[in-house]
């Protein structure tokens, strides 16, 4: 390997912290409190993106039922949506671009039915 990825040239926050720790003299206690710190902000990133993901989720399932009224007019929108709200976060942007290329409701139907099927 001649080049060093750029993610393992940043130096993480637990480095720092230990560099600084190492030019200031920490305790072991207060080396372990910066670890636990170090700890809180890497599940609070994972917290983030959980609820980002979310989100996004409950957007694309938003604008699919918004376009699929807007395409049908009368939309079965209590089943639709269960078997939307079923869909991966994948799924939903899929569907969001193939959406208005149904010519009718059972064209929906089975493609939810086929990402159902294929996901099992």
């Amino acid at each position: 390997m001649e080049e060093i990825p750029a993610s393992l040239r940043e130096v993480t926050e637990i480095e720092k912290a230990l560099n600084i720790a190492n030019r200031t003299n920490l305790t072991p206690q207060e080396l372990e409190k910066l670890d636990g710190q170090e700890n809180l902000i890497r599940d609070r990133r994972v917290q983030i993106a959980f609820v980002e993901e979310k989100g996004r989720i409950k957007e694309a399932i938003a604008l699919i039922i918004l376009l699929l009224k807007k395409r049908f007019r009368e939309v079965r929108e209590n089943e639709i949506a269960t078997q939307v709200k079923s869909l991966s976060l994948e799924n939903l942007e899929a569907l969001v671009k193939t959406v208005l290329r149904f010519n009718n409701l059972d064209g929906l139907s089975n493609w939810l039915t086929d990402r159902y099927t294929n996901s099992l």
